[in-house]
């Protein structure tokens, strides 16, 4: 915004404009044409929601409950949000019902938070008041079938949220048949909002060709536009791309220098840069100075990091073998819950290894946690442990579900693994269709299976 603009805002707010009052704390809550100001902000929203304007009002109970440069009044944003929601702002609703779940300003109440945010629907039509419906009623036993249906009315209402998550559904199937190009469509209709997440989601669809043919180069392009909106797992995958070439003129020394960047704040890259010296992936191979990267990564708490640096001083890589040493490093990684380091740790107690003694309970009980945050071959381990009935009862209703994660997280061990116990009805009832699409994803995700998905489908053809 020019000066003369905001000198004729001032003008304007000087007669009592109600428009000028709003634009004016706008200009400073965003810092246009004036220096970047919340408490004066917050000072023109006020006059404005004193005169009547809703729009105000809601930004003014949002500063009042944030509080980044103003103290918290939660209880005194709340009276604003219900003056709000009066005068029909229906963010109003949506944020009210956010505020009586998590308890801000008031007691927790799930129940009248539902009540709002469905009114906020029923009133406004504001999509984003249709998605909260549905993701409390997600949360519900059993409700899963009326949260489907919140969530395509949100989806009308035009929330990219209730987009993406219904893509996601189509993607797996989870309450409506499996559709990788229905998953693409409502990827697609999220990421013309611009919504990060749907951005990325979609270059993962182009990058490995689920639902539409694979294109690098429109995957490279949609995670740039989701990096710049702040996407930050986009950003660290375009810099690889550009050391890879992966859909863009490979150049090796911007990638490199737009991850050291990101490693100042996220040591995860630093862990990820190692890796590439370490191994020579995609740069002159230079161990120490990966060595150099993975320490810093470890010391800084990147479970990554103590997890690879575990590994080598395992057997020796690089570093002296040492595998007390590997195994304080899976301990660290696996106090963060690291799934890898779980894994690594259960297979030390199954076997008596790296200081610790044999102890089947303990390897059962870290290999569950693994398993339960989508580690495949954890996942897979513990299915074969209850299937074979290896030191515990024959269970394979407990084996099909501890493979549930892992499927969500989309391993390919797993995938096949589960594929296989539905194929044949173990732990549960036979579904051929739903062992199709596992075995499908299976071989997506690196496991083949074009032998299984060819016997299931002449099966099906001829009604089996």
């Amino acid at each position: 915004m020019r000066r003369l603009e905001i000198e004729a805002l001032r003008a304007a707010a000087e007669r009592n404009e109600t428009e000028a009052f709003y634009a004016l704390g706008l200009a400073y809550y965003e810092g246009d044409g004036v220096p970047r100001n919340r408490r004066t902000a917050l000072r023109w929203f006020l006059r404005a929601a004193e005169a009547g304007d809703e729009e105000a009002m809601y930004a003014v109970a949002i500063e009042l409950l944030d509080g980044e440069e103003t103290r918290r009044e939660p209880q005194t944003a709340l009276l604003w949000l219900e003056r709000a929601m009066d005068r029909g702002q229906g963010s109003a609703y949506w944020r009210y019902a956010r505020a009586l779940i998590d308890g801000d300003g008031c007691e927790p109440d799930r129940a009248r938070a539902l009540e709002i945010a469905r009114r906020g629907w029923e009133e406004t039509g504001e999509g984003i008041c249709a998605a909260l419906v549905a993701d409390l009623l997600d949360s519900e036993e059993g409700k899963g079938r009326e949260a489907l249906a919140w969530y395509r009315k949100a989806a009308r209402g035009g929330d990219p949220d209730a987009m993406v998550m219904l893509g996601y559904r189509q993607r797996y199937g989870q309450g409506v048949p499996q559709s990788l190009s229905g998953a693409v469509r409502w990827y697609r209709r999220a990421a013309r909002q611009d919504h990060e997440v749907a951005l990325s989601n979609l270059a993962i669809c182009y990058e490995n060709g689920e639902g539409v043919a694979p294109d690098p180069r429109r995957a490279f392009r949609l995670r740039v536009r989701a990096a710049e909106l702040g996407h930050e797992d986009s950003a660290v995958w375009v810099a690889h791309a550009y050391i890879d070439g992966y859909g863009v003129e490979r150049d090796i020394a911007h990638g490199l220098a737009l991850l050291e960047r990101q490693a100042q704040d996220d040591p995860q890259v630093a862990y990820e840069i190692g890796q590439r010296f370490f191994e020579g992936q995609g740069v002159e191979r230079d161990r120490e100075r990966g060595l150099a990267w993975l320490r810093q990564a470890a010391e800084r708490g990147d479970a990554l990091g103590q997890v690879y640096l575990g590994v080598l001083h395992w057997y020796g890589d690089g570093v002296e073998q040492d595998r007390s040493r590997g195994r304080e490093l899976f301990e660290a990684a696996a106090a963060q819950g690291d799934e890898q380091a779980l894994y690594n740790l259960a297979l030390a107690y199954e076997n008596g290894e790296a200081g610790v003694q044999r102890d089947a309970d303990r390897a059962r009980d870290l290999l569950t946690q693994a398993a339960e945050s989508g580690h495949g071959r954890a996942a897979c381990r513990l299915a074969e442990v209850y299937l074979l009935g290896d030191g515990v009862e024959t269970d394979p209703v407990r084996a099909r579900s501890v493979l549930e994660a892992a499927v969500r997280a989309e391993d390919g061990d797993a995938l096949f693994l589960a594929a296989e116990l539905w194929r044949d009805g173990l732990g549960g009832p036979r579904d051929l269709l739903r062992a199709l699409s596992l075995f499908e994803l299976a071989d997506l995700r690196g496991h083949p299976a074009t032998t299984e998905i060819r016997r299931l489908r002449r099966e099906l053809r001829h009604g089996g």
